[in-house]
């Protein structure tokens, strides 16, 4: 809807036929001069822009309204006068829905490039068409999508620039589909006669007196549900500046404000920005913006004193994550998350000298984003691994924990740096958890060729030790998480090598009980009967060790070295 000019072509008692001058006579009117008053108004006296769409030509750039009653950026194609009867001629535009870029996604048929609709979509309309306005005045932002999409519905304010008042502000108009309620309007309107709009951001850009964020959040609150009634002027007047006190004030409040920045609080300032910034703005400027606010609500809250806010923030990053790996999110993509992690140092926030158990045991879903983007370095590693060695044994758990959850995502240079970290604890530090990680992660290491090897090089250590460094329980648990790994399909090949080296463990009387129980271990993986997957069968095993590595000699000589040294001991009891 739009100020044109007319001539009144006839008077039927309170009925006017309006004749638009420079539109064709089937656009004409009739108007009730008693009712609908406000639609007509003294010669040229409101039409403020005729000038410039009489100026209108072939390759400017201007905002068109589809029929489906979205704006979009469009280009005029061409001009053209009409003649439509022997004393008037209208000028028409041919208007493509598209503007033409050199980075443009899509090609015309005459091979320029492109954003926006095809010319299947191109039409002829007058100038004075209302469903055309200057270039980026009605239209938010080119936006690719179907204009019949209403997953996120916007409000059409497109008459608002016919409803003028040259002597007051107009602050609220009512509309047919938001709200109807004039009691409303008028409240909205005295709102703003009073200077209430313009005391809300005064009061929230006041520093010398932070306003506390539940009065914030429920100032938000307000203007966010009467925005579909505010006027489009006044909207695109106040709502940016709105946003810039609300953002500036989240931004940069003191730590003594922080403190009561619960993410319910947040929550409700971001939802109720949403419809504010809808009337503004297209929907993937809107989301995006509100995301990025997000993130940067998350770094004050990481570089806050309290821990709860801290734990905030972790929580947020978290929800980001998940909302870009299962693709939620419309706006915020994985390179600008992973560019936020990194700039804003969050892994040294959650692993470093300053971070806390509890963000450590709430840190998998981080930990293993940044695995899979490549992101985690061996600096990274050494922060985690120094978390363990503080001498927090709750933490040193936490971080075992997280290993165990994310292994099946680390590779192979984490396994190494995992694994020769566990391997230099000394001895008698050794936990049955240290013994279990290592097992867990050479469980889930198919992809990282060798790890599994590694794995039972290090449990074979343990219990080849002869220095009695190691508690009988951590022996006892390595013991059987060894041939537990010996059964992986990686290690088929090389049982007959482990059943060697404990004959030969037996014959030095090394590591004799341990020994023997492995043997009786792995001998129990070997089938009874012949099997394509193995070489041997059990007895055939069980035969070979005997004749080429002198099973039962070995087993007789440390039985008699047993009682003999059985014997040395009771009888130095005795003396």
């Amino acid at each position: 809807m739009c100020w044109s000019h007319a001539v009144v072509a006839n008077v039927m008692d309170s009925h006017l036929k309006i004749l638009f001058e420079y539109d064709r006579e089937q656009l004409s009117r009739y108007i009730d001069k008693e009712n609908n008053a406000h639609e007509i108004s003294p010669y040229k006296s409101k039409c403020k822009d005729f000038d410039w769409r009489l100026s209108i030509k072939a390759g400017d750039q201007i905002d068109a309204c589809d029929t489906s009653q979205v704006w979009y950026n469009a280009t005029v194609l061409s001009d053209r006068e009409v003649k439509i009867d022997p004393e008037r001629s209208i000028k028409e535009i041919f208007i493509g829905y598209r503007i033409y870029t050199p980075n443009g996604e899509k090609v015309d048929h005459e091979g320029q490039r492109y954003v926006g609709w095809s010319s299947r979509y191109d039409e002829w309309v007058s100038v004075t068409n209302p469903r055309i306005a200057p270039f980026q005045k009605m239209a938010k932002k080119l936006y690719m999508g179907s204009s019949n999409n209403l997953d996120d519905p916007v409000v059409d304010d497109t008459n608002d620039k016919v409803i003028i008042d040259e002597n007051n502000e107009i602050y609220a108009v009512t509309r047919h589909k938001e709200c109807r309620s004039i009691f409303l309007v008028d409240l909205a309107n005295k709102i703003g006669e009073l200077g209430g709009y313009e005391a809300i951001i005064e009061r929230i850009n006041d520093q010398k007196n932070w306003i506390p964020i539940e009065i914030l959040s429920s100032a938000v609150a307000l203007l966010g549900n009467i925005s579909p009634i505010l006027h489009r002027d006044f909207a695109y007047a106040y709502i940016p500046r709105l946003r810039e006190a609300v953002f500036k004030n989240l931004l940069t409040s003191p730590d003594s404000n922080i403190r009561n920045f619960t993410k319910d609080r947040i929550d409700d300032i971001t939802k109720s920005f949403d419809p504010l910034l809808k009337r503004i703005l297209s929907i993937p400027e809107k989301i995006e913006i509100l995301e990025q606010l997000n993130l940067e609500i998350c770094s004050i809250c990481f570089g806050s004193d309290f821990l709860e806010r801290r734990l905030q923030g972790l929580k947020t990053i978290i929800e980001m994550i998940k909302s870009v790996r299962y693709g939620h999110s419309k706006s915020l993509s994985g390179a600008t998350l992973k560019k936020f992690i990194e700039s804003h140092d969050i892994f040294s926030k959650i692993y470093g000298s300053k971070g806390h158990v509890q963000l450590v045991q709430r840190s998998s879903d981080i930990l293993r984003y940044m695995v899979n983007e490549s992101m985690i370095t061996t600096e990274h590693l050494k922060l985690v691994w120094e978390a363990t060695t503080k001498g927090d044994n709750e933490t040193k758990l936490s971080t075992y924990k997280i290993f165990n959850e994310i292994s099946l995502h680390l590779k192979s240079e984490h396994l190494e740096f995992l694994i020769k970290k566990i391997s230099e604890i000394p001895p008698q530090e050794m936990i049955a958890d240290e013994i279990d990680l290592v097992y867990e992660l050479s469980r889930f290491s198919m992809k990282t060729s060798g790890f599994t090897k590694k794995a039972r090089d290090f449990f074979w250590m343990i219990i080849c030790d002869t220095t009695d460094s190691y508690s009988a329980t951590i022996v006892e648990m390595t013991l059987t998480k060894f041939c537990d790994i010996m059964r992986s399909w990686e290690l088929r090949d090389e049982k007959l090598d482990v059943l060697y080296l404990c004959t030969e463990n037996i014959a030095k009387g090394i590591s004799v009980l341990s020994s023997i129980k492995i043997l009786k271990k792995i001998l129990e993986h070997y089938p009874n009967s012949p099997a394509s997957t193995e070489k041997f069968t059990k007895t055939q095993a069980i035969e070979h060790l005997c004749k080429e590595k002198g099973l039962v000699e070995s087993l007789i000589k440390n039985l008699k070295q047993f009682k003999v040294n059985i014997k040395k001991k009771i009888d130095s009891q005795k003396n």
